[in-house]
């Protein structure tokens, strides 16, 4: 008995040494991964997911323009809804500060709200969209990299 007792005091340090070094490599691995978006594990992005605050931007216009002369598009009404929820994500892609990012994130979750909800018309919205195209052109030209020197 007392040489299995010894053999035991030898085997176990070995053993909790190497569940250490598991749990250490382990913890370490999960700390290098990157910051990926959502749609970054996606396989396929939907055609009309905005590379950029300013292609947002471009792409809702174009959705309303559409609207203005076809008011029964529903896809274009669900691509125009997809793009103003998208654009907080998009932003938060970016170098933009938070007190920039969070008015595009609260206003983008009240046009959310009321494109849901079916008994608002999207003429009712077009005032808030309008202003909403403004704010991301606005946080846009914001950021380092899309700054000019004159």
């Amino acid at each position: 008995m007392n040489q299995s007792h010894k053999l035991l005091r030898q085997v176990f340090p070995i053993r909790r040494w190497w569940s250490f070094i598991l749990l250490l490599t382990a913890s370490s691995l999960g700390c290098v991964a990157e910051k990926e978006s959502l749609h970054e594990m996606d396989h396929e992005l939907p055609p009309h997911w905005p590379q950029s605050m300013e292609d947002a931007a471009q792409k809702i216009e174009q959705r309303l323009g559409l609207l203005e002369t076809k008011e029964s598009l529903e896809t274009t009404r669900d691509e125009l809804s997809d793009l103003i929820t998208w654009v907080p994500e998009v932003a938060a892609d970016t170098d933009l500060p938070e007190l920039e990012w969070v008015p595009l994130y609260e206003l983008s979750e009240t046009l959310r709200h009321h494109l849901s909800a079916e008994d608002i018309s999207l003429s009712d919205c077009r005032e808030d969209i309008e202003r909403f195209v403004v704010l991301l052109r606005e946080s846009h030209a914001k950021l380092p990299a899309t700054n000019t020197i004159n």
